[in-house]
């Protein structure tokens, strides 16, 4: 039964990871390409290998850090816990995105800043929960602020300074 439902929180973390670029690109992906040129679809594969790339950078440093500190358990429970929180994430966001089709009147930025607040309230909420699953396990809040660092804030920092120094 525990594999039965880990394939089904792996399928349905899979869908809504392409949740995202799908509903992004079409609700935002005219604006975006007013402003920058770029075509939807492009836009789309660029989503969809960033979300790609970052599941797959993740994966190998939660993987890595198991080996590293001999605890595998712990670090396959966040790897389960980001699963469930992008679940949720996709869930509480889907009225917000599909305010922009039954609503075409809402500004842009009344709607961009609705998703930012929902996608960082969930966020927010991943990360306490992983400081619980980290603490509870005796690692310590060192710790804890390296994980941040490395593997949370990092690539969103990264992923920013390449938006930034695109224009």
């Amino acid at each position: 039964e525990k594999l039965s439902a880990a394939t089904q929180r792996d399928v349905t973390a899979l869908m809504a990871a392409i949740y995202f670029p799908v509903f992004l690109t079409i609700t935002l992906g005219d604006n975006i390409a007013g402003y920058s040129g770029i075509q939807e679809w492009i836009q789309f594969l660029a989503a969809t290998g960033f979300v790609l790339v970052y599941w797959i950078f993740k994966s190998f440093i939660l993987s890595f850090l198991g080996w590293v500190t001999k605890n595998k358990q712990t670090f396959g429970l966040v790897g389960k816990i980001g699963y469930n929180h992008l679940i949720m994430a996709a869930i509480f966001s889907t009225p917000i995105l599909l305010s922009r089709f039954f609503i075409p009147d809402i500004e842009f930025s009344l709607f961009s800043k609705l998703l930012t607040y929902c996608i960082l309230a969930i966020y927010a909420l991943y990360l306490i929960r992983v400081y619980q699953a980290i603490i509870s396990n005796r690692f310590s809040h060192i710790f804890y602020i390296l994980y941040l660092c490395s593997v949370e804030f990092l690539p969103i920092a990264l992923f920013i300074n390449f938006l930034l120094s695109y224009q």
